[in-house]
């Protein structure tokens, strides 16, 4: 992105606005939570798993 915001002002044409760019962040951000959140979720699943079945790990 800052490339081509740099490019831009070279030429003289601003291509980015400010509420684009948070947009664009924030969207890939999003993107990226879920699957943090679902390894987070079955690390639970697994650690109260193992405590309460006293499981031994290999």
């Amino acid at each position: 992105m800052f490339v081509e915001y740099l490019f831009g002002v070279l030429m003289g044409r601003n291509n980015y606005r400010l509420n684009d760019s948070f947009a664009a962040i924030s969207l890939g951000l999003i993107s990226r939570l879920p699957p943090v959140l679902n390894l987070g979720f079955q690390g639970a699943v697994f650690a109260h798993a193992v405590s309460s079945f006293n499981l031994k790990l290999l």
